[in-house]
């Protein structure tokens, strides 16, 4: 059952990995990158407000064959961020590729950005297509709470709204809720918690309602570095593994 359940996850890849999150950390927290603070998931969110560079690995459930490899780094410059980064998954059938930028501004308790994403994949022999999609995003900052808006992928068959809130508990310990309005397909609702061990671990977890999918994550902080192990279930599939290394300035 299993060997029919992978096949079936490969004739219809360019599908399956809609919705799916390639960084360790977006893969351990389901997507609620307000809960991040590795640079990767500027693939995921244009308010991230982080700088740094990252580089990632991801085997989506666990299937051999199926490797994708990301880069991302972002600068500073006064009160804008300006970000860049892609991702290449490879398969003897399929490849796919997803180079983006980002731009986004701080202003008092506000952060605004955008991001462009040009699509690229191909299957077998095929021709490969592009397509192009944008995020546009709005966060606010009062205290120990955080909200974000986000339209992600306009344009793109996984185009959805997202709408997630973020509270400090306390000094170690965050939570995170997030609501997600795809373009086709269900509504649902995400909850994830990052907690702070000590000034070298984090513990990241999270849960989604639809397909009733769990993600948890582990993170290794030595000075500027951080090394992040993430992973995430699927109700039919393996887990899916990523790992990333980040270097934050």
């Amino acid at each position: 059952m299993y060997r029919v359940l992978v096949s079936l996850a490969l004739l219809l890849m360019p599908f399956i990995l809609f919705g799916q999150y390639n960084s360790a950390t977006a893969n351990a927290l389901s997507g609620l990158s307000i809960l991040s603070e590795s640079v990767a998931d500027y693939a995921y969110s244009p308010v991230l407000g982080k700088t740094g560079i990252s580089s990632n690995y991801h085997r989506p459930f666990n299937t051999s064959g199926i490797d994708i490899l990301g880069l991302h780094s972002a600068i500073s410059e006064g009160n804008f961020i300006f970000a860049i980064g892609t991702s290449y998954l490879h398969h003897e059938d399929y490849c796919q590729q997803n180079p983006y930028l980002n731009i986004n501004y701080r202003f008092k308790h506000f952060r605004i950005g955008a991001s462009g994403h040009l699509f690229y994949d191909a299957i077998e022999d095929e021709d490969g297509e592009y397509e192009f999609s944008y995020d546009i995003g709005l966060a606010y900052n009062f205290g120990d709470y955080q909200t974000a808006l986000q339209l992600l992928q306009k344009g793109y068959v996984d185009e959805r709204l997202n709408l997630s809130f973020r509270a400090l508990l306390d000094r170690q310990v965050s939570v995170a809720t997030g609501y997600q309005i795809p373009k086709e397909g269900k509504n649902y609702l995400m909850i994830g918690i990052r907690a702070e061990l000590n000034d070298y671990f984090v513990i990241l977890s999270s849960w989604q309602s639809l397909q009733n999918r769990f993600g948890a994550g582990l993170s290794l902080k030595v000075a500027q570095w951080t090394l992040n192990y993430g992973i995430r279930s699927h109700p039919d599939l393996d887990y899916s593994h990523a790992i990333s290394l980040d270097y934050s300035w």
